[in-house]
């Protein structure tokens, strides 16, 4: 029996693609792992933003709430002033 180059082709794209497939195979499967905790990870940040927005109070919410407050304060010494009077 001869070996010809047919031959020694084949068995060397055997031994590539057995070769490749333990090479590509764990890339694959980490590359899958990493898609996934990434995911994982958009959807806790998107949670905590959304814990965020819904118990913090911006910094313009902060001073319509004081403006509302100084207002009354203001009416209220107005009223005090005309009971003095």
């Amino acid at each position: 029996m001869e070996i010809t180059p047919k031959d020694i082709v084949t068995v060397f794209f055997g031994l590539l693609s057995f070769i490749a497939l333990y090479l590509v195979r764990p890339a694959a499967d980490t590359a899958h792992a990493a898609k996934k905790t990434a995911e994982n990870v958009g959807k806790e940040l998107n949670n905590y933003k959304l814990h965020v927005a819904e118990r913090y109070v911006t910094v313009e919410q902060m001073e319509k709430h004081f403006d509302r407050i100084e207002k009354s304060i203001d009416e209220i010494k107005e009223l005090v002033k005309k009971q003095n009077v």
